[in-house]
């Protein structure tokens, strides 16, 4: 089969699940009879996407809006967690977990001055040959600059969860974009 100018198609693996989306630029033509393709329409451009399942005839089910509400859930989902793994990266899971436990030592040490009230931290700066005013301030700044930037990723992501939850047509659905709230 001859792709035609500005048509898409969706090519079908054996399990009857879209694994790609193309056009002629990809493409120029393929055989028939070992690749299953299906001509997108307009409409069904709009709405087909890579993972999608289709029907047993080769054709697309009827639009569903609940799918692709998942859909474009699970792509911002997708983009937080990369996020978030990015602002992980190079601490342990170790070191995370003890975040709010460094904080809370970090702020009673510099509140009253007093190695005892910051056990955790006092042995962490032990170990890091530092003094532990200096850990401590160390600590509060990182703290409140990956709190800071966690939350805004949390928030930016349950804002467009509840527009997904919100929207009634596709129009609506597809204004709804990841674009990251750290501005990287």
């Amino acid at each position: 089969m001859k792709a035609k100018p500005n048509t898409k198609y969706a090519l079908i693996n054996g399990a009857h699940i879209i694994s790609e989306i193309f056009d002629s630029s990809v493409y120029k033509e393929w055989d028939e009879r070992s690749i299953k393709t299906i001509e997108l329409n307009k409409e069904q451009e709009e709405y087909a996407f890579i993972g999608m399942q289709v029907n047993h005839n080769y054709t697309l089910p009827p639009f569903d809006i609940a799918s692709k509400k998942e859909q474009i859930l699970a792509h911002i989902t997708y983009c937080l967690e990369s996020e978030l793994y990015v602002l992980r990266e190079g601490k342990t899971p170790a070191e995370i977990e003890t975040y709010q436990e460094q904080a809370k030592d970090a702020q009673r040490f510099l509140d009253t001055h007093n190695e005892q009230d910051a056990p955790f931290l006092k042995q962490l700066a032990d170990a890091r040959n530092i003094p532990l005013e200096e850990l401590a301030q160390k600590v509060l700044t990182k703290s409140a600059s990956y709190n800071t930037a966690y939350a805004k990723l949390l928030g930016h992501y349950q804002q467009l969860k509840e527009k997904i939850e919100n929207a009634t047509t596709l129009k609506e659905l597809q204004a709804i974009s990841y674009k990251s709230p750290l501005g990287e």
